[in-house]
């Protein structure tokens, strides 16, 4: 798509047929300025200071600036087209984008990383926003989106930060540990250590509810919803024991097969690849979640690259 972008010719305010296409672009300009919440800085804050808030204050910052740049650019290229100022090569890059349903460059700058056509990606920055906003307005959720976040590793991070002040650990010696929660599960408050988290997909395989594991995909689908997951902060040396604890020898004194527990990686984006961070891991990566792997042994979903995204492509 960027290359038949690239490739249209450079006559976005003259030349047979322009007009046509013209209105159909300010008619987008109009829909999406109608449409863009105001900034997020200007709501009224819970004002609760922990590691939380100040991830959510980072958030507000990241997503207010880039509101401001759709908003200025979209206003800047209604001029253009209008003839009150010269259409630069960067409004004829966006113009066209809005024409082929591809999100702009100016706007993929500053967003967080998305291969969504512009309509779901837009309608998705508006679901976005007002569950930040919701954040803002009532105070944490019960259950977090872990997919709304352009730094959904900070988030993380934070909720670590958290356990590690309150029962005095280095979080150098704390990690996650999984619960996948039932569907039917009434979540009505929030857990009793760590976080409820929603939004994830999974890609090569699914979830099997009733059984609780990893199954093979039905015929056709590309990807299924998770249902929500508690991550639980638990130190190093209790994530050790609780394997051990797996291997141990029942009464009967016959050795018990432990379930095979399968390192899914979590993505923000189907892509999966990204640059490398100063950890050494990729920008696309979130973390790794430990899934029953079901009736075959891990090596099984290795090789279906099975993995949990914050997002799909469409």
């Amino acid at each position: 798509m960027d290359t038949i972008i690239s490739i249209q010719p450079r006559s976005a305010t003259a030349g047979s047929g322009q007009s046509r296409n013209n209105s159909a672009v300010l008619s987008m300009v109009d829909e999406f300025v109608s449409k863009l919440p105001p900034a997020l800085s200007n709501l009224p804050s819970q004002n609760k200071n922990n590691s939380l808030t100040v991830f959510l204050s980072q958030e507000i910052s990241q997503f207010d600036r880039l509101l401001n740049v759709i908003r200025k650019s979209l206003l800047q290229l209604k001029r253009a087209i209008n003839g009150l100022v010269v259409m630069s090569e960067d409004l004829e890059e966006m113009y066209n984008c809005l024409l082929y349903q591809s999100v702009p460059p100016v706007w993929s700058r500053v967003a967080y990383p998305s291969r969504k056509p512009l309509s779901t990606w837009f309608l998705d920055l508006l679901d976005r926003v007002k569950f930040i906003k919701s954040w803002i307005e009532n105070g944490e959720p019960d259950v977090f989106w872990i997919g709304a976040f352009f730094f959904p590793q900070g988030f993380l991070t934070s909720v670590l930060q958290m356990h590690s002040r309150k029962h005095k650990i280095a979080i150098d010696q704390l990690q996650f540990k999984t619960e996948v929660m039932s569907p039917s599960s009434k979540l009505k408050s929030k857990p009793e250590s760590g976080v409820y988290i929603r939004g994830l997909y999974m890609e090569g395989a699914r979830w099997d509810a009733d059984e609780g594991c990893i199954q093979e995909s039905k015929k056709g689908e590309l990807s299924t919803v998770m249902p929500v997951i508690w991550l639980k902060p638990i130190t190093n040396v209790d994530a050790a024991d609780d394997e051990m604890r797996r291997m141990r020898k029942s009464k009967s004194g016959k050795i018990d097969v432990p379930k095979a527990m399968y390192e899914c990686p979590v993505y923000k984006t189907g892509e999966r690849a990204g640059s490398l961070s100063t950890t050494g891991l990729s920008t696309n990566f979130v973390l790794s979640v430990q899934l029953d792997a079901g009736k075959h042994d891990t090596h099984h979903w290795t090789q279906r690259a099975v993995a949990l995204l914050t997002m799909i492509d469409n």
